[in-house]
C-alpha cells in the first residue's frame, strides 16, 4: 500500500514547516522572517529554498518503519518498492509480485 509511503511524506514537510518555524520565529507562529509576498498576487508563502534544508534534515519515527530521513541526494532513506505484474492465472487477473526495489 503507498499510504505509509504518502503519510510519510506529509510528515516530512510538517516537521520541517515545523522546525523552519521554531528556529526563527521563537515557535510564535509564522513570522515575517519565513513568509515571502508573491509577486503576482499578495498572499504570502514560504520560500521553498529556505524550507529545502529542513525538509533534508527531517527525521521523525516512519509508518512504514523505522525512522524516515533523506539520504545525502535527498532520496528517502528507508523506502522500498515492491514491483508487481499484472498476470492472467486460471482466467482471472492478479497481480504477482516479481521483485523489490
Amino acid at each position: 500500500s503507498f499510504i505509509p509511503l504518502t503519510i510519510d511524506a506529509v510528515m516530512a514537510f510538517a516537521y520541517a514547516i515545523r522546525n523552519l518555524q521554531m528556529n526563527n520565529c521563537n515557535g510564535s507562529g509564522l513570522c515575517s522572517v519565513i513568509l515571502s509576498t508573491g509577486d503576482s498576487q499578495s498572499r504570502n508563502y514560504v520560500s521553498g529554498e529556505l524550507l529545502k534544508p529542513y525538509l533534508f534534515n527531517a527525521t521523525f519515527p516512519s509508518l512504514s518503519g523505522g525512522n524516515f530521513s533523506f539520504d545525502k541526494n535527498g532520496d528517502p532513506s528507508i523506502v522500498s518498492y515492491t514491483v508487481r505484474n499484472l498476470q492472467i492465472q486460471n482466467g482471472s487477473f492478479r497481480y504477482v509480485s516479481v521483485g523489490t526495489w
